[in-house]
């Protein structure tokens, strides 16, 4: 819904999200930053947040969950975000720099 209000159509599921958009190695703010899913695997990303910066994202880790501030990628990470399965740029789906 970020990106759609910033006028960005982007899929609405993690799944079709990982598999439309642009795959980028090093996040920026505001690119997507994804999770494996119930599978364990990249195949079908389950969780997605938005960088924010550093190792860190916004998420709404799920139903009944606050949208918070978190980190990825660190030993400090909450469980499941220790390992982003990659990282992708919705701005450059739009044709945006």
């Amino acid at each position: 819904m970020s990106w759609r209000a910033a006028g960005v159509n982007i899929a609405r599921t993690s799944q079709e999200q990982w598999a439309s958009e642009t795959h980028v190695s090093s996040p920026q703010p505001g690119d997507l930053v994804f999770f494996a899913g119930a599978d364990g695997t990249a195949t079908s990303p389950g969780h997605v947040g938005i960088v924010t910066g550093p190792h860190t994202m916004i998420e709404a880790y799920g139903p009944g969950y606050p949208i918070r501030y978190s980190q990825f990628g660190t030993a400090a990470s909450p469980p499941g975000d220790g390992s982003p399965v990659g990282f992708t740029d919705p701005a450059a789906h739009a044709g945006r720099p």
